[in-house]
């Protein structure tokens, strides 16, 4: 079933979805770590980000800095957190933990039948989304110490970091930085959050073409859909504008693999 242009509509909005969140990302963390690094200053009487301050510049630099290939590192690791989301999931469906929180005669007698239906949701809400989450943040903490132990020069760059190491930069510098150096950084923050998004979604892409036995050629002529339809409605990508493509999908979201014909 060639459904590829609904299909380059629903990358669209996961495109869309990931830009909102980055700018999010960006809202918060900027002006928190300015918060934060003033309210040090405030307590202690010392300007903590004087020291780094050339550095997170510098690491924002994507000439004089491996900042894309530290947020391709990032975006491999947004994927993997993604797979363990699912395999999580898959496992409390499988083994129907939800229902057994729920019909847990200990969690019953000792805090009631309606606090244990109440963990038994939370649990299917989050626990994976938990889990996924503790999992990327051990990825993320643990690439640098890994790389200075084996003498490589691997560390991450996301988005939501590169924006508080951005506001502790410029607050180290006093607010007081060259403009080509401003734009230069700030440029490169939404730089790194294209190729965390760029990285995860593509692997995930390609997980998802071979579950459903997508040969090379039809992967292509996605591809080629997809950049057609960029051309043709750009800022579908950014904007939430109303489609008759909606519809179909979400549809395509909920939609399941078939079983090929070997198994």
């Amino acid at each position: 079933q060639k459904n590829y242009s609904e299909f380059a509509h629903l990358v669209s909005k996961l495109f869309r979805s990931q830009f909102i969140a980055f700018i999010g990302n960006v809202l918060w963390s900027f002006p928190v770590a300015l918060a934060i690094i003033y309210g040090a200053e405030i307590l202690f009487k010392q300007n903590f980000a004087v020291s780094k301050a050339d550095k997170f510049l510098i690491d924002l630099d994507p000439v004089r800095s491996k900042a894309i290939l530290h947020a391709s590192i990032a975006g491999f690791y947004l994927f993997l957190s993604g797979i363990i989301a699912g395999n999580v999931g898959n496992s409390s469906v499988y083994y129907r933990i939800p229902k057994r929180i729920k019909k847990s005669p200990v969690l019953n007698y000792f805090v009631g039948p309606k606090t244990a239906e109440r963990l038994s949701r939370y649990y299917e809400r989050n626990w994976s989304g938990i889990v996924s989450n503790a999992w990327f943040g051990v990825f993320l903490g643990a690439t640098a110490p890994i790389g200075a132990f084996l003498g490589l020069d691997l560390d991450i760059r996301h988005i939501t970091f590169a924006a508080g190491n951005f506001a502790l930069g410029l607050y180290g510098k006093g607010f007081s930085v060259a403009a080509s150096t401003f734009w230069i950084c700030l440029i490169t923050v939404f730089i790194i959050g294209f190729f965390n998004f760029l990285v995860s979604f593509g692997l995930s892409m390609l997980l998802a073409f071979r579950s459903r036995k997508v040969n090379f050629g039809e992967s292509r002529e996605i591809y080629r859909e997809i950049f057609r339809y960029f051309i043709a409605n750009p800022l579908r990508f950014f904007f939430p504008f109303r489609s008759r493509l909606d519809s179909r999908a979400m549809e395509l979201i909920q939609e399941k693999p078939t079983k090929s014909p070997d198994q």
